[in-house]
């Protein structure tokens, strides 16, 4: 029978220091073989020897915390190369006001409801268009509109936003004789109007 040869689990402190695992290992605990990925990220970020010296320096209660916030920050590394752990944090914190500015919105409509159903007996003297509070609902922001190419045309109410890279000097499927009969029917249309109110 042919025995094989199994690598015992080792810590992957000492899988990277290239020695041997034994039971005089300081740091195995702490640093499992199921998170390589995020080691490795740790080690390249930090270096071997700092890595050792922030474990030496902390207390042997507290140090799997330290080696779990380590690994968690080779993890975010390792999702978000570019930016990193202050990218992680920006992006939750502009997560954490986006959830804040829904949540004031919807104590101001629930306010609104619960006030325009209070006052359902009396009678307004207001017009119904000034008693709607005035809502920021723009949920998406700004920083979206940068994903699309946008024109005058889109601040005027005229829907034409196309892709990058697309023509801008004809949209598609109408010919030059179709668009100046639609021009000249709007022209025709508010002559008429003109007409009429003389």
């Amino acid at each position: 029978m042919v025995q094989r040869n199994r690598r015992a689990i080792v810590c992957l402190l000492c899988r990277h220091m290239r020695r041997r695992h034994d039971a005089d290992c300081e740091f195995g605990q702490y640093f499992s073989a199921n998170r390589n990925a995020d080691f490795q990220i740790v080690i390249h970020i930090l270096g071997l020897s700092r890595l050792i010296r922030i474990m030496r320096a902390i207390e042997p209660p507290q140090r799997q915390a330290v080696a779990n916030s380590l690994l968690t920050e080779g993890e975010v590394w390792r999702i978000n190369p570019d930016r990193g752990f202050l990218g992680h944090q920006l992006e939750l914190g502009a997560q954490l006001n986006t959830s804040l500015d829904e949540l004031d919105i919807a104590r101001k409509l629930l306010a609104f409801c619960i006030d325009n159903a209070n006052s359902n007996n009396a009678p307004s003297s207001m017009p119904p268009s000034t008693q709607i509070p005035d809502l920021n609902l723009d949920l998406w922001g700004t920083e979206h509109m940068n994903d699309m190419d946008i024109t005058e045309e889109d601040m005027q109410g005229i829907p034409c936003t196309r892709e990058k890279g697309e023509s801008s000097n004809a949209s598609k499927g109408m010919v030059a004789d179709e668009k100046e009969k639609g021009i000249l029917n709007e022209q025709g249309a508010t002559s008429d109007e003109d007409e009429d109110r003389i």
